[in-house]
């Protein structure tokens, strides 16, 4: 009697290959996974109250996903061991753009870096100005002076750091800006520390 014939299955072929790729790709790299999370305080530990704005929680910080340390409540730009690269960059600033609106009271108080003094009445900042102050940390090679303070003003002295049309004025702008940097490239725009506030009749406070 013969023996049953099983043929040997075949090689997938090249396009069949190719095919297969991008979906190993999506399921398996997760390129859509967030670069940022907003982590939510609720109870104020005792490292925490020389940081926060009021004793009114809860607090809202913008952080790397997968960060859970202290220090990456603190610092600007956010805690990371890795360093970014250019693309990298791109792709952050074009999330951080998405937290247009936001209003949520970021974890921090107003401070400023040396360069600057502010002695007003705000006490804190909304997240949608957090997120503009964390794209010039990674943007500029020394934010600071770009931006002493999370707070924005116009040219009749008027100033934000929660919402309104000078906050408004400054996401248009940045908006705008993040086209034209990344026609020229990321790594060229950064060299010539293209200025995402030109001509907005807003800038940050100093």
């Amino acid at each position: 009697m013969a023996e049953n014939f099983r043929p040997k299955p075949r090689e997938p072929t090249t396009m069949i290959k190719f095919l297969i790729l991008p979906i190993y790709l999506f399921f398996f790299h997760n390129p859509g996974e967030n670069y940022f999370k907003v982590d939510t305080v609720n109870e104020v530990n005792s490292w925490m109250k020389s940081l926060i704005p009021d004793d009114k929680p809860p607090y809202y910080k913008i952080r790397f996903s997968g960060d859970e340390s202290e220090l990456g409540m603190i610092v600007y730009p956010p805690y990371s061991e890795n360093e970014f690269s250019n693309t990298d960059i791109e792709k952050m600033i074009e999330e951080l753009l998405t937290y247009k609106n936001d209003t949520r009271k970021c974890f921090l108080k107003i401070k400023c870096s040396s360069n600057a003094a502010y002695n007003g009445n705000l006490t804190h900042y909304s997240l949608q100005i957090e997120a503009l102050y964390i794209i010039n940390s990674l943007f500029f090679d020394s934010h600071t002076n770009y931006s002493p303070c999370p707070i924005l003003t116009d040219e009749a002295g008027n100033i934000a750091a929660l919402d309104g049309e000078i906050v408004t004025k400054a996401f248009d702008a940045y908006e705008k800006w993040f086209i034209e940097i990344k026609a020229m490239g990321i790594g060229n725009a950064r060299a010539a520390a293209i200025d995402p506030l030109k001509d907005s009749g807003v800038k940050w406070f100093e």
